[in-house]
């Protein structure tokens, strides 16, 4: 995944399983950029991503494949753990 555009407009979609655990049901929503649309399944949505999609133009990734985005030493943003740690 080194290839990967951080930087393109992405979309997070959720089957409706998933969002009905969440206290806000959510089925889509819109980021400017793929990194804002992972730190937001991985640091809103929980450890479990099962029933998550993110989509951009070039990519499509998906459950555990999202957490292997943000463990990614490419990924641009600030993880949560590290600001806590600050």
């Amino acid at each position: 995944m080194s290839q990967t555009d951080f930087t393109a407009a992405a979309e997070l979609f959720a089957n409706k399983r998933k969002s009905f655990r969440s206290r806000v049901p959510l089925k889509y929503k819109r980021f400017d950029s793929l990194a804002l649309a992972v730190q937001f399944a991985v640091e809103e949505l929980g450890a479990d991503l099962n029933g998550i999609n993110i989509r951009t133009e070039n990519d499509d990734v998906s459950g555990a494949a999202i957490r292997t985005l943000y463990d990614d030493t490419a990924y641009p943003l600030e993880r949560k753990a590290l600001r806590q740690a600050s």
